[in-house]
Formats: C-alpha cells, structure tokens, sequence
C-alpha cells in the first residue's frame, strides 16, 4: 500500500505543481548539489538529510510533531542520537504523552517564534481536522493560547552551541524563525524546512525571499520533495564537524 502511494504521488503531483506554477500560486526549485542522502519517515512524513554528517553525537531539534514522528523515530533507531521534538497544539502535546519514546527523545510542549512568549493558534477547519497555525485563514475559529519560545532560548534552555540537524514543519511560522536564524547567525547545519506559500496569507514571494536569504548565508538545497514543499538545505560554512555539545 504504501509503495502504491508513492508511486501514485510521483506522478500525480508534477502535474498540480506545474498548473499551479502557471497560476503563479507555485514554483520549480532545483538542487545546488547532489549528495548522497536518505530519506525517513512513513508517506506525507517523510524527510530527506544527508546522513554523513550525522552521528551518535549529533543533535537533532524538530518543529511540528502533529501525529506522526516516523522520521525522528528512524533517525534515532539509525544513528541513536538526540533528538529534541517541541509541539505547543493540545492535540499533539496529547498525542504524545500516549507514546513510547525511545530514551534519547524528548518532547517539550512548546512552539518556536521569533520571540518569547504566547501567541493565538488557530485550527485549520471548523472540524478541527489537520494543523494548528498561528496564520489566521477563512476556518478560524475561537483562538487557543500557545507557549513560544525563540531558537536561542531553546538552544540555551538545552546547553546547546548548535544544531546538526533542524526540521520544522510549522505551518507558516517558519519564515520568521528563518530570519532569526540568519539574523542571529545561529549554527545549523541541515536545515529541513516546509514552506507554506500555498497558504493565501503567505504566496510564493515569502518563499523565494526566505530562500534567497538562506543562499547568501551558505546554505545550498540538496533536496526538494514531489510537491515542492519541503526543502532540504546544508550550510557549507560547516565543512568539518562543529565540536559537538557536552
């Protein structure tokens, strides 16, 4: 089954992107390099990393959880490294506290932002299917309050100097998160990223704009997924491991 719906989306969303990229609602990203990389994570979770650079002694942070952690569950089984997984949404922080995490996972149930603090999360539909976010669409409904933190409270919270690997998957959020992390020149080395320009609040220049300033930092895209969505990206001002955290 799953292999069927594999090969099905690799057909099946070339044709949308292209209609969507004649709307002007999407566009083609090529890859600046071509690594050996690997990908992890049951259908519509899946990432892809480059896994050389990754070891027992890596640290890995991951943004949006959702219901599914097949990806982080596959890299620690692979690697047995950490692995740090912050969701603020009550669905997920409940979701959560009913599974068996391997000893080197942790979950906090908080969100990243570009600052401190608590900001309204709203449900994606009026069923309250799907992803919360904190970009307001025609579903909204009553608001719920969230925890947020920035990536340099996290980072100091845990006694970490950088990052190996960085997923986010936050509906929306990621562009101001990516702007700190230029800003504030924090070390990531794999940067994972979900770009959320379908969004109507968002479009196709907030994408490009954030990509473009990650290119002038030394990030370089490595992999792009079927939809066009998830971005994969390393920093090549980190040739040789970063003396790793204590």
């Amino acid at each position: 089954m799953i292999v069927a719906m594999m090969q099905i989306d690799r057909y099946i969303y070339p044709a949308l992107r292209i209609r969507k990229v004649l709307l002007r609602k999407d566009f083609f990203l090529g890859r600046d390099i071509k690594p050996r990389v690997l990908t992890l994570g049951n259908p519509h979770a899946e990432w892809t990393f480059i896994p050389d650079t990754l070891d027992e002694s890596s640290v890995v942070y991951s943004f949006g959880a959702g219901g599914d952690i097949s990806f982080e569950r596959g890299l620690s089984e692979r690697f047995n490294l950490k692995i740090y997984i912050f969701d603020p949404t009550p669905s997920s922080i409940s979701w959560m506290a009913a599974q068996t995490l391997p000893p080197n996972v942790y979950f906090h149930p908080v969100g990243i932002a570009a600052e401190d603090g608590y900001t309204d999360f709203y449900a994606p539909r009026e069923n309250g299917t799907g992803s919360h976010s904190k970009i307001k669409n025609e579903y909204a409904t009553q608001p719920i309050k969230v925890q947020m933190k920035c990536l340099a409270t996290i980072m100091k919270e845990q006694g970490h100097h950088f990052i190996d690997l960085l997923k986010m998957d936050i509906e929306g959020a990621e562009y101001e998160v990516l702007e700190g992390i230029v800003n504030n020149h924090i070390p990531v080395r794999q940067l994972l990223v979900e770009f959320h320009h379908r969004f109507k609040t968002v479009g196709i220049k907030r994408s490009l704009d954030a990509i473009g300033r990650l290119k002038k930092t030394g990030y370089v895209v490595f992999s792009v997924s079927p939809t066009g969505e998830e971005v994969s990206f390393i920093n090549t001002r980190y040739p040789v491991p970063l003396k790793k955290n204590n």
